[in-house]
C-alpha cells in the first residue's frame, strides 16, 4: 500500500463544488482516488486522477 495523501487545503467553491489541494505519499503513487460521501450516505468515487495530481 503506497500510503495516505495529506490534506493541504479545501475549499468551497460554489455549493456542492470544493477545491482540493493534498501532497501525495513519498511512494510510487498510480492513482488518487477522491471520495464523496453525500447527505451521509455511502461513500462513492467522484474522481480518479493520475498519482501525480496534487489539486482537483
Amino acid at each position: 500500500m503506497p500510503g495516505t495523501p495529506v490534506l493541504l487545503a479545501a475549499k468551497l467553491v460554489t455549493h456542492g463544488t470544493m477545491s482540493l489541494a493534498w501532497q501525495n505519499p513519498p511512494s510510487t503513487c498510480l492513482t488518487v482516488e477522491i471520495n464523496r460521501n453525500k447527505d451521509a450516505g455511502a461513500y462513492s468515487v467522484a474522481q480518479t486522477l493520475t498519482g501525480k495530481a496534487t489539486s482537483a
